[in-house]
């Protein structure tokens, strides 16, 4: 009955597909124990599919386009190919060339494909333009300079050009991405960022070109993310502080191209340049006059990569530029945003003893240039708080007007073998190096070193079909020699012979230093901690599969942090699926942030009293997706996640003591303190001044989703209807009860987008 459904469900998704083109197409025939064609290698423009089932098992022939795929217009030729067939419900993995399971695999491993002869690539341009309607329906809320119903038409231009049989050439001109999925909403309490995933196609396509880093894997890598296409587009930087505003929500892109390609000598090239437009806000000023301002200025983002492969593909050599130049602007951006930043770098990896050994790392340095205030705020950010009254190493440089830095890492693996692989590295980031105008960044003034050993047992027994050990260590300091970072892990995974399973896993901190901990001021003690982690998955095999994942961090403190996530996969049909995510987040936090205030009188923290509080957070959303087929060529996806979430801070009280975890709780240890609306009026005695310290307890319910209907009318031509909403209530709540949260959560005005886009693909 199973081989029937997926007979039957070949038959459906292949018989409606037809080529659009009339030039010669590579024809494959390939038994069913050979073969598995996912939508990923068929997604291409023009393909034509059909299968067979007869005494001899499955078969499956395809038809691609020429012009879809890069080769050499040579009279004979020899192509890499590798074709794998994914039985789910057995489990099985059928491959034409075999890797075992204690090989590296790779493409290294493909097998060959011969007698191609007097074959042509086909027409080298193609063009897709767009045109696209949208309105936005969104509550006023008293803002004069909106309306309740906005409508735009818009149109673009995307193109691709082959300009060698090994280089394509993609240019995209006033792009819109109004069909890929919403972000999901986030509570964030921290001094970061929350990094997104890219998903437009424009930028997903290709991006394997610019990875950069030698290969390495451990978290210093982090230090290599040159390239974090989501800073093109982005939201505005710049805000304006005003009751009644209307700003853009992205940075309009006006144009983009990018080069990649990789040549048959081993060359692999990646170039991407693009201009985001210069944006402005309105907002009311004081005098009940509508004025303009600046929120972001026209900007050019260039990231440049090139790699050669040596030794069959066993070493590899890169490098990898990028700059960001921002136009001139008025002293409100420049003060705000650097006016350019660069970075480069030079990446290695080698592998030996048949791929088993593998060694990596990379060089890379930044400048970053700006106004005196820009540089400024830069020293001062989260990522680096040279600011820090303690620190030895570090100092502000108020009257500087760039900074440098630089990054480099190494990384020794044992990757393959039948049981033990493990790793080894070391690497450093220094204070300086800034990457986050086009990358991505969250730490410097780092020096880090780690190893891990794995033991895999993959042979099946009794018990366990596959089962797993894993244990390592990290160590983190800053440029001061202070260890800020330390952690003993252990991590075990076991696959049941049904199928299931179960994966368990502890961390342990011990006490060390925190640089972060004040948000720029004096170090901080971390209490010891640890944090236990436990998951169980069930049977892929069946329609209806599902994941469990606990986790618990606790520190000697008394914060107490518990997440529980369940994902369920329903996949009874094979016209439709259905996914849920929810998850509960619990968190006890002994000293959460709130602020610092000047206070002269406070010499034993070098002048300032950093303001924290106990905090109890509850936080509770659900992920939805429904995906749905009514034709190869017609879908639906479906987007949902509702989320709430309540944050009650206790009494603030103040950090005492540099080096140390101390505090004082203000009414109770120190001074008085009283209510006043939404914030607290601070007397901490001694003559010193009263302050006032904001209440950051909040509630939020926020519904995030989106609809999109999709039709391909025919081959790479598609339409688009995309229905977008987003509730947003933040109105405070005394405490978190559930049910009055879900019965409040569709009680605040919805901002609904409906989109309707029509694409046409032709090859001129």
């Amino acid at each position: 009955a199973a081989a029937q459904r997926e007979r039957q469900l070949s038959e459906a998704r292949w018989r409606s597909l037809a080529s659009h083109s009339s030039d010669v197409a590579m024809l494959c025939s390939v038994d069913a124990q050979l073969l598995f064609a996912t939508e990923a290698a068929l997604s291409v423009f023009g393909y034509r599919a059909e299968d067979l089932v007869d005494a001899d098992g499955w078969s499956v022939e395809m038809r691609v386009p020429f012009s879809q795929l890069r080769f050499t217009p040579a009279d004979d030729q020899v192509w890499g190919l590798q074709l794998e067939r994914i039985i789910d419900r057995r489990q099985e993995i059928a491959m034409f060339a075999f890797s075992p399971r204690s090989a590296q695999g790779g493409v290294a491993s493909f097998g060959d494909l011969a007698g191609l002869r007097g074959i042509r690539p086909g027409r080298p341009l193609e063009l897709v333009p767009y045109v696209l309607s949208q309105g936005d329906f969104a509550p006023t809320r008293g803002n004069a300079l909106r309306d309740d119903r906005e409508l735009q038409v818009n149109a673009g231009l995307d193109a691709r050009y082959r300009i060698t049989s090994n280089l394509t050439l993609a240019a995209t001109v006033n792009p819109d991405f109004g069909q890929v999925e919403v972000d999901p909403a986030v509570i964030n309490l921290t001094a970061f960022e929350t990094r997104f995933e890219e998903k437009r196609p424009f930028f997903v396509e290709g991006s394997s070109n610019f990875r950069f880093g030698g290969n390495v894997t451990f978290t210093g890598a982090s230090a290599a993310n040159l390239l974090y296409s989501r800073r093109i587009g982005r939201a505005p930087q710049v805000g304006i502080r005003a009751d009644q505003v209307d700003a853009p929500a992205a940075t309009s892109i006006i144009g983009a191209a990018k080069l990649t390609g990789k040549t048959a000598s081993g060359w692999s090239l990646g170039v991407v340049d693009a201009v985001t437009a210069r944006e402005r806000g309105r907002f009311v000023d004081g005098g009940g006059l509508a004025q303009g301002a600046d929120v972001e200025p026209m900007t050019n983002y260039f990231a440049g990569r090139l790699s050669r492969e040596l030794h069959a593909g066993r070493s590899a050599l890169g490098a990898m530029l990028t700059a960001v130049n921002r136009a001139d602007a008025d002293e409100r951006i420049s003060g705000a945003l650097r006016s350019g930043a660069y970075t480069g770098g030079l990446d290695f990896s080698h592998e030996w003893a048949n791929r088993s050994w593998f060694v990596g790392g990379f060089l890379s340095g930044s400048l970053v240039q700006g106004s005196e205030q820009a540089i400024l705020l830069t020293q001062r950010s989260p990522t680096r708080y040279l600011q820090r009254p303690d620190a030895e190493a570090l100092g502000l440089e108020p009257d500087a007007t760039s900074l440098t830095g630089a990054a480099a890492t190494v990384q020794l693996r044992k990757q393959a073998g039948v049981h033990w692989t493990g790793d080894a590295w070391v690497g450093t980031i220094s204070p300086g190096y800034e990457i986050n105008d086009l990358g991505f960044q969250q730490s410097a003034d780092r020096h880090m070193m780690g190893v891990g050993v794995r033991y895999t047992q993959r042979q099946p027994g009794a018990v366990f079909r596959t089962w797993n050990l894993f244990t390592g260590t990290e160590n983190h300091s800053n440029y001061d020699r202070e260890v800020v970072e330390q952690r003993v892990f252990f991590f075990g995974q076991f696959q049941h012979v049904s199928y299931w399973t179960l994966s368990l896993g502890t961390r342990l901190e011990p006490p060390v230093m925190s640089d972060r901990f004040t948000r720029g001021g004096p170090l901080a003690r971390r209490p010891n901690g640890r944090v236990m982690t436990a998951s169980l998955t069930s049977d892929p095999r069946k329609p209806l599969g599902g994941l469990l994942r606990l986790s618990r961090q606790v520190d000697e403190s008394g914060t107490d942090i518990r997440d529980v996530n369940f994902s369920m996969d329903v996949r009874s049909s094979p016209r439709w699926n259905l996914s849920l995510g929810p998850s509960y987040t619990s968190a006890r936090v002994d000293a959460q942030f709130v602020t610092a205030v000047a206070d002269p009188t406070m010499t034993a923290t070098f002048g300032r009293r950093y303001i924290f509080a106990p905090l109890d957070q509850t936080e509770l959303s659900v992920v939805t997706r429904l995906n749905y087929t009514f034709t190869p060529d017609m879908t639906l996806e479906l987007y949902a996640q509702p989320l709430i979430a309540h944050g009650d801070y206790g009494t603030p009280k103040q950090f005492q003591k540099p080096s140390a975890y101390e505090f004082a709780t203000y009414g109770e240890d120190l001074g008085t303190i009283r209510r006043d609306g939404r914030s607290f009026v601070v007397s901490p005695g001694n003559s010193a001044a009263t302050f006032r310290v904001a209440d950051r307890s909040f509630t939020t319910r926020s519904v995030r989703g989106n609809a999109v209907l999709r039709w391909e009318y025919r081959p790479g031509s598609t339409f688009y209807a995309v229905w977008q909403q987003e509730r947003l209530n933040a109105l405070l709540m005394d405490q978190f009860g559930l049910n009055r949260a879900v019965g409040t959560l569709f009680e605040s005005d919805a901002n609904n987008v409906l989109v309707l886009k029509w694409t046409y693909w032709f090859n001129p």
